[in-house]
Formats: structure tokens, C-alpha cells, sequence
């Protein structure tokens, strides 16, 4: 009875530290687009072309790049997007925003 119960113990504390580690391992990089800290601003610089539907490149305002994707056509290197507060996978959704 008093093995069970060791084995038990050692077996939670051991599924709670993989457990651990899988979530720090998870964490990723989106902090500044979603919650409050967005120090960048709402809007980007597209730095690799972006297709209808596909994956491009943006630079925030604040010097970082971030994988992009893009709904509503196909946007072109060096145009401004806005930042749409959400992800596709692991791309910022952005738009086309239209400069008067």
C-alpha cells in the first residue's frame, strides 16, 4: 500500500512538471498585438509581399517583424496595412488600408 501511494505521488509531481514545461514551451510572441501593451501602434509596413489568402511579412512600428496574412487582397511590398487584433495560425491578420 505504501509503494502505490509513492508511485502515485511521483507520478503526479512528474505529470505537473511536464505540464509546466509544455505550457513556458508554448508561450509564444504575441504580446504587443493582443491585450493592452500594443506600443506599436495599429499599423504596419508590409516588408514581403502578401497575397490573397496567403502569407506575407510585416515590420511594426517598433522595428519587429511578423508573419502576416492577409483577407481581403493581395497587398503589396512597402504598402501601410492595418492591424487587425487577431491571428491565422501563427500570422497577424492585417488589411488594406486606403491613405487620402
Amino acid at each position: 500500500m505504501k509503494k502505490s501511494i509513492v508511485f502515485v505521488s511521483l507520478f503526479l509531481s512528474v505529470m505537473a512538471a511536464a505540464t509546466i514545461t509544455f505550457l513556458g514551451l508554448c508561450e509564444d510572441d504575441r504580446e504587443g498585438i493582443e491585450g493592452k501593451d500594443s506600443s506599436f501602434g495599429p499599423y504596419a509596413k508590409v516588408t514581403k509581399e502578401i497575397p490573397y489568402g496567403g502569407k506575407g511579412e510585416v515590420e511594426v512600428e517598433g522595428g519587429k517583424k511578423y508573419p502576416a496574412y492577409s483577407s481581403n487582397g493581395k497587398i503589396l511590398e512597402g504598402e501601410r496595412v492595418k492591424i487587425v487584433p487577431a491571428w491565422v495560425g501563427k500570422s497577424l491578420l492585417v488589411t488594406k488600408i486606403k491613405i487620402n
